[in-house]
């Protein structure tokens, strides 16, 4: 199985959580930033653009922490060695089932609710 080059859940507070939508079409976040279709389809591809293969060196694995049925994948706790210990949850998935890019990924699953770019692009 392999891993997505980037925990989706980290505990570095790096992404920004969706709280309520506006009526100037955008999604405002915990921040008060405002999120709009567009930025977020260009989150996506940048995204798409920036994985990695994984570097296992860069994580030590903690324990398992839920299987993710769904996208046949798993979420783990791990430690992070470039942040002097922090854990992180890193979900992986096969990246048969992710694809290459949100785009693809709409056309191989168009009935699919789980949308892994989404959650990447946030």
């Amino acid at each position: 199985m392999a891993k997505v080059g980037a925990a989706l859940s980290s505990l570095l507070g790096a992404s920004p959580f969706w709280r309520e939508k506006s009526s100037s079409n955008c999604v405002r976040t915990e921040t008060g930033s405002c999120i709009t279709p567009a930025m977020h389809e260009a989150s996506m591809d940048s995204v798409a653009l920036e994985v990695k293969p994984w570097e296992s060196g860069k994580f030590r694995f903690v324990k398992k922490l839920e299987d993710a049925g769904r996208n046949r994948g798993r979420v783990d706790r791990m430690e992070s060695s470039d942040h002097e210990g922090v854990d992180v949850a890193v979900k992986k998935m096969p990246n048969s089932w992710v694809t290459k890019d949100h785009a693809e990924f709409v056309s191989v699953h168009p009935r699919e609710t789980e949308q892994p770019w989404k959650d990447l692009g946030m």
